[in-house]
C-alpha cells in the first residue's frame, strides 16, 4: 500500500427527494398520470422497484410519449441491474428534451456510478444548472468534481458545507480536505481533515487520513503514531482494513527508530 492510497473522496448520500419531481406531473393522459404517480409512490412508500417498473410500463402504455414515465422506466431499469439499456434511453431523452432537470441528473448519476466521470460530469453540471438548489444535484456534481479535480471542486464542496444538511457531516469536510491535499496545499487539507476528525473521531477514513497526511506531508511522526494507532485501535476486528492495518503496524515500526 503506498502513501497516497488510502486517500479518497467520500460518497455522500443520496435522498430520493429528486423523483418526487415527477410525481402528478403528466399533463396529456390522465390514466399515464395516474400510473406514474402510483410508480414514484411505491419506491417513496416500499422501495420495491420491480413494482415500480410495472406502474411505469403501464405509464408508457397509456402515453409513449409521456418523457417523464420515460425517465422514470428507466430510473427502475438501472436500479433493477439494467444500467446500460437504463443510460441509452437516458441519451435519447436528454437529446430531445435538454431542459429536463430529472432525465439529466438520472443519466449523470448512473454515468457517475459506471466511472464514467468525463461524461458524468457534463450531464449533472447540466442539472446543476437547471436547478441549483437541488441536494442531490448539488451533492453529485461536486462528489464527480471531486474525482475530477476541476475547477469548482472547492467552490461546490464550500456550498454543500454551508447547507443545513449537510454543514455537520465530516465527510464533506474530509473531501475538502483531499482536495486540498491533491492541490499540494497541506496546511489547508489538515485543517479540514480535523475539521471532519472532530464531527466524527471514530471514523476509521478520517483518522487513516490524518495518520497519513501526519507522517508522509507533515513529518509529525508523533501525531503520525497517535492516529495509526487509534484507527488500528478501531478497527482490529473488521477485516475489510486488514491491508491498512499491516501498513500503518509496520509504519509504527519504522517510526519508532
Amino acid at each position: 500500500m503506498t502513501k497516497k492510497s488510502f486517500f479518497k473522496y467520500l460518497v455522500i448520500s443520496l435522498s430520493l427527494t429528486s423523483l418526487a419531481i415527477l410525481s402528478g406531473c403528466g399533463k396529456q393522459v390522465k390514466n399515464s398520470d395516474a400510473a406514474l404517480k402510483a410508480s414514484v409512490d411505491t419506491i417513496l412508500k416500499s422501495g420495491n422497484w420491480s413494482k415500480a417498473q410495472s406502474y411505469a410500463k403501464m405509464a408508457l402504455k397509456a402515453d409513449i410519449n409521456n418523457v417523464d414515465a420515460q425517465i422514470m422506466y428507466s430510473i427502475c431499469q438501472d436500479k433493477l441491474g439494467n444500467t446500460d439499456d437504463a443510460i441509452r434511453t437516458l441519451r435519447n431523452i436528454v437529446q430531445g428534451n435538454p431542459g429536463s432537470f430529472l432525465a439529466q441528473l438520472s443519466l449523470g448519476r448512473m454515468l457517475y456510478n459506471s466511472k464514467n466521470y468525463e461524461e458524468a460530469y457534463e450531464y449533472l453540471g447540466n442539472a446543476y444548472n437547471l436547478n441549483n438548489d437541488n441536494m442531490d444535484a448539488l451533492v453529485l456534481y461536486a462528489q464527480c468534481a471531486g474525482k475530477l479535480q476541476t475547477k469548482n471542486t472547492l467552490d461546490l464542496y464550500l456550498k454543500l458545507a454551508q447547507t443545513p444538511q449537510y454543514s455537520n457531516k465530516g465527510e464533506v469536510y474530509n473531501n475538502i480536505g483531499i482536495y486540498y491535499l491533491n492541490s499540494r496545499d497541506y496546511s489547508s487539507a489538515v485543517k479540514y481533515l480535523l475539521k471532519a476528525y472532530r464531527i466524527d473521531n471514530t471514523n476509521p477514513i478520517f483518522i487513516a487520513n490524518l495518520g497519513i497526511i501526519k507522517d508522509s506531508y507533515l513529518k509529525d511522526p508523533k501525531q503520525a503514531k497517535f492516529f495509526y494507532r487509534k484507527f488500528i485501535s478501531l478497527t482490529i476486528s473488521n477485516s475489510a482494513f486488514d491491508s491498512q492495518r499491516d501498513y500503518f503496524s509496520s509504519r509504527l515500526k519504522e517510526l519508532k527508530n
